[in-house]
């Protein structure tokens, strides 16, 4: 029971990091984009991150690939309200489409609250790893 408790912790640090580097690097993103003026070439979207994110937050292939057909960034995704997530995965053919409907939201839930945590400078203060 104690290997299994210290894994589930290990599992839960690991998750948090990753929320908070995806927040960090959107973050980057936003500030890159507000400094370089419109007529600039911005450097093109690819949709990786995206890719990554659905990754880590553990979807079937059938669900990421519905989302990636609907959306092409991640940023796009974080702008999506929770129905407007559980419209998206209605048609995903996924057997399991009630877990990663929760899991989902709750992923970009998460993204959001640490987004707006450090813009807001509240994260330095708080080194919890566990807090997303």
């Amino acid at each position: 029971a104690t290997s299994l408790t210290l894994t589930q912790q290990e599992i839960r640090c690991l998750e948090s990091k990753l929320v908070r580097y995806f927040s960090e690097l959107l973050l980057a993103k936003m500030r890159l984009y507000e400094r370089i003026p419109p007529n600039e070439l911005l450097p093109p979207t690819t949709g990786n991150e995206l890719r990554q994110w659905l990754r880590v937050v553990g979807l079937s292939q059938e669900t990421l690939t519905a989302c990636l057909s609907r959306l092409t960034t991640l940023e796009q995704s974080l702008r999506l309200s929770d129905e407007e997530i559980r419209q998206l995965l209605t048609d995903s053919p996924s057997q399991q489409e009630e877990e990663e409907l929760r899991r989902l939201t709750r992923a970009m839930q998460n993204l959001r609250k640490c987004m707006e945590s450090l813009e807001s400078g509240t994260a330095a203060s708080n080194n919890d790893p566990e807090q997303w």
